[in-house]
């Protein structure tokens, strides 16, 4: 799914900033089930307060859902599903490179991880 950006403003040095966790699935011609696909995208935002953090997440979850026609002619819909987490990151300096997300995973997380989609 395509990333749209919303509010492009600079950066405010008094607020805090957040890592969104947020997931996405994904249906066909509105069914889904548990062979379709499904998203993580992991933002990183400004906010005052853990809940402005959470609501700016949520709004820019809806704004990022979409539909379109795949090559059969079926309507493939990208639909808002949950933020999975919310977290707080103290001390936040970007250097040209920073990291944003990071997760400990189980032997059979990572095999599912590197298997590919069929095409």
């Amino acid at each position: 799914m395509k990333s749209k950006n919303i509010e492009q403003s600079s950066i405010k040095p008094d607020l805090n900033y957040y890592s969104a966790s947020i997931f996405f699935r994904s249906s066909i011609n509105g069914d889904s089930d548990n062979s379709n696909i499904w998203e993580e995208q992991i933002v990183l935002l400004q906010a005052a307060s853990e809940e402005e953090a959470l609501k700016l997440a949520e709004r820019y979850a809806v704004e990022q859902e979409s539909s379109y026609k795949n090559v059969e002619g079926h309507t493939v819909a990208w639909a808002f599903f949950t933020i999975e987490r919310l977290i707080r990151i103290d001390d936040f300096n970007f250097s040209g490179v920073t990291e944003v997300f990071s997760r400990f995973l189980k032997y059979g997380e990572v095999q599912s991880l590197l298997q590919p989609f069929d095409d």
